[in-house]
């Protein structure tokens, strides 16, 4: 069984960010995972943004990280728990270039203690636009390994959890190729499928996938091969 912690959700309150906001929230992050790496605990830390090429004053500068600090994140542990973060737990303004911030220890647990991909803040991102909880999974198993291994049919409806009445047609119609319509419009990402069969029930089941560049037009979503 693939162990993984699913990052399941993000949504934004409010108006999205602007392209100032992302590159500040971007900064706050990253100097955040290298203040915890370097320190290994949980504490406020001190930033210039000067950097960023961009002097806001105090009152647009409060609006921005108001704006980052209503970014959530809900994720569905193994064990069927449900987590509630955000990304920012707290700042003070300081100056117009300079800000005392503090990362959810939430967020740090989930990056550091469960082993997750999600210490460059694009991984977590990618998971903005995506709708459906199977491309989520698909998407979260990819970006921990991108040969994901092939999965007896009992395994992948543990994994997946999707109805088990669903019979051939319906997983791949409702999880299969609703994934493969997402994470082709929303991650650039190509969904393929390969099928072992038991008579005429799916027994195994291989998923690929590869980023759009690297498919050629024309490659069909699934192939069958019959064991009897």
């Amino acid at each position: 069984m693939i162990e993984i912690n699913i990052l399941t959700n993000i949504t934004l309150k409010g108006n999205n960010l602007s392209s100032y906001g992302r590159k500040l929230l971007n900064y706050i992050y990253s100097e955040g995972i290298k203040f915890y790496k370097k320190n290994k605990h949980y504490e406020i830390y001190q930033i210039n943004i000067s950097k960023l090429n961009k002097t806001l004053d105090k009152n647009q500068l409060k609006e921005e990280l108001i704006k980052i600090q209503n970014l959530q994140i809900e994720t569905i542990n193994t064990d069927n728990t449900y987590t509630y973060f955000t990304i920012l737990n707290g700042f003070t303004i300081i100056d117009s270039e300079n800000l005392k911030v503090a990362l959810s220890p939430f967020l740090l647990e989930f990056i550091f203690s469960k082993n997750t991909p999600y210490k460059n803040l694009n991984n977590i991102m990618d998971f903005k636009n995506l709708k459906s909880k199977y491309s989520k999974i698909i998407l979260d198993i990819y970006k921990r390994t991108e040969n994901i291994p092939k999965m007896d049919i009992k395994e992948f409806q543990k994994l997946f959890k999707y109805s088990e009445k669903y019979r051939n047609n319906d997983i791949k119609k409702y999880v299969l190729e609703q994934a493969k319509r997402e994470l082709e419009k929303h991650s650039n990402l190509n969904l393929t499928w390969e099928i072992e069969l038991l008579g005429r029930k799916w027994n195994y089941i291989k998923l690929n996938i590869l980023p759009m560049k690297r498919i050629e037009e024309g490659e069909n979503g699934e192939n069958f091969n019959s064991k009897k």
